[in-house]
């Protein structure tokens, strides 16, 4: 690990060194991510143990809440991602291992109209294969999905329920069983 820079004299302060003083100070704190915008439209990540320094502005993600066509494609602009919703029977069903962006879901087990949100301080829900509901915001941290990138990612909301932390596990509740009749197959890319 570095611990000092230096060029010949020249001060951490001076106005070319600013930046790395900046980067240098965030890489000394305990916290596991961050996220901050250099001149120039650089940038500098801190993904738990990776460290990246790229180009291009980030915007924030506001939070957004909306209503999907169930059967249908929904388009969500807030992430640029568009949500595909089919019905499926229950003998056209294989439970393969599918890419985490694609989830199959008990359709008995929701409340129409389905909904595509955001992270919201508080949420929990029930994650597949385990007892009992857990905080989102634990949920992330187990998964190492950094601070910044956490408004990136869709709930798929029925109810009050979170059905969904897309790409990572569906809730417990509305896992396909022997007893599902309607399946319920949801992309988002």
């Amino acid at each position: 690990m570095v611990t000092r820079i230096y060029d010949r004299g020249m001060l951490m302060e001076d106005g070319r060194w600013a930046e790395v003083n900046k980067i240098y100070k965030k890489l000394r704190q305990p916290s596991p991510s961050f996220h901050f915008e250099l001149p120039h439209e650089v940038f500098v990540e801190k993904r738990y143990d990776m460290v990246y320094l790229g180009r291009g502005g980030r915007s924030p993600i506001p939070p957004f809440d909306m209503e999907l066509l169930s059967p249908g494609r929904t388009f969500i602009e807030e992430i640029g991602k568009e949500v595909v919703i089919e019905e499926m029977n229950r003998n056209n069903f294989r439970n393969l291992k599918e890419p985490s962006n694609i989830a199959f879901i008990d359709c008995e087990s929701l409340q129409f109209p389905l909904k595509m949100r955001n992270f919201r301080p508080g949420d929990r829900f029930h994650p597949l294969g385990v007892k009992g509901t857990q905080k989102l915001k634990d949920f992330f941290i187990d998964h190492k999905v950094p601070k910044f990138e956490r408004p990136r990612v869709p709930l798929l909301v029925s109810g009050e329920m979170i059905a969904w932390i897309a790409g990572y596990r569906i809730d417990e509740r509305v896992k396909v069983t022997e007893r599902t009749k309607k399946i319920i197959k949801i992309t988002v890319g």
